[in-house]
């Protein structure tokens, strides 16, 4: 399958640049969403002149379902619902056919540059699966904990809380924010925890599995 017909135009007002790195949705509706992540990859064998079987064609259109799959909030929101059909349509219509294309004429992937396809599994979605992979600090994990206990709290008594445990940093009692070092516990900070004055979980439940580990 040859790539005859250049993707209409429209897709160029929603890129960054010539390779085609979607931005942030905003006010894109979901149809739109998709056609554009779908015109993005013809636009791009198009311009380079690729059959669909061709490695980098293969390689673009995998590293694209990389970018969606980054981009999952794992919340069961419009716009994952909207990633994961697109990223279906990535494997179905290019990745898994060259899988199967190399088991039956060679018996296995042969090609160096799509080694990393001889392990491929499909993307299975599971909703709140990137929680689980926060890694915080020991007193990161104490400061949730207090918090699963306490729920909204002054940061004075959270100090005096995190005090009672014992050999509590007293660098950090100034700026709790300074326990939370690495950029995934940042992340971390930003999307779970409410510091304005007062501490809280945005979603305690969901913290208690987290803070046993």
């Amino acid at each position: 399958m040859i790539l005859k017909n250049k993707p209409r135009r429209y897709v160029s007002r929603y890129v960054k640049d010539p390779a085609y790195e979607v931005t942030e949705r905003d006010d894109i509706d979901d149809q739109k969403f998709k056609s554009i992540h779908e015109a993005n990859i013809f636009d791009y064998g198009y311009a380079n002149g690729l059959d669909v079987f061709d490695s980098d064609f293969v390689l673009y259109a995998f590293n694209r379902r990389d970018f969606l799959i980054e981009k999952m909030n794992f919340d069961n929101s419009t716009e994952d619902l909207t990633r994961i059909q697109i990223i279906e349509r990535i494997e179905k219509d290019y990745i898994l056919p060259k899988i199967e294309f190399y088991v039956e004429v060679c018996g296995e992937i042969t090609d160096n540059d799509l080694h990393f396809l001889k392990n491929f599994k499909p993307f299975k979605y599971t909703p709140n699966q990137k929680d689980n992979n926060y890694k915080l600090p020991k007193w990161g994990k104490e400061l949730v904990k207090v918090l699963i206990k306490k729920g909204e709290i002054k940061h004075n008594d959270l100090v005096i809380e995190l005090e009672k445990k014992g050999s509590f940093p007293q660098s950090y009692c100034g700026n709790l924010t300074k326990i939370f070092k690495t950029e995934n516990a940042k992340e971390f900070l930003k999307k779970e925890i409410s510091h304005s004055g007062y501490w809280k979980l945005n979603n305690p439940e969901k913290m208690k599995e987290l803070s046993s580990n």
